[in-house]
């Protein structure tokens, strides 16, 4: 395969390969001969804007396949105990990646912690009218 030649067919097969291995970028392009390297595919998505579009979508594709992967693994591992650390690492990488690929589906989700300041502000006003009081009290007149 000529690297270096983008057309849409290659693009349409890299973004499929993608799509359905749970491995990463460079793992596929070094099992399959039809795929260039991923600097050439990196480069590629830089300068072809559908490209990119293309992989993007590929990816959340893949996140989805390593979700129904986890299913798969958990199931698996019913009976097995002898191989529960190593099913279990699985799971867990699968869970990370998904995550990363697919935040909002499969990220963690945040929470945001709000605080309330209602008595700082009291504090903040009493200390003012407390200054304002002194403050006329003290008066001088020169």
């Amino acid at each position: 395969m000529d690297a270096a030649h983008y057309t849409l067919e290659t693009a349409e097969y890299i973004c499929a390969m993608v799509a359905v291995s749970p491995h990463g970028l460079s793992t596929i392009c070094a099992r399959d001969d039809h795929i260039p390297s991923p600097t050439t595919i990196n480069y590629w998505r830089n300068t072809h804007p559908e490209f990119d579009e293309m992989y993007e979508h590929a990816k959340i594709r893949q996140a989805e396949m390593l979700a129904e992967h986890i299913l798969e693994l958990s199931d698996e591992s019913r009976g097995l105990p002898d191989e529960f650390n190593a099913i279990k690492l699985q799971i867990e990488t699968r869970k990370w990646l998904a995550g990363k690929l697919k935040p909002r589906r499969y990220g963690d989700r945040s929470t945001v912690e709000t605080i309330d300041t209602t008595k700082e502000d009291e504090m903040k006003a009493d200390l003012l009218e407390r200054q304002i009081n002194n403050d006329k009290k003290y008066k001088k007149d020169y």
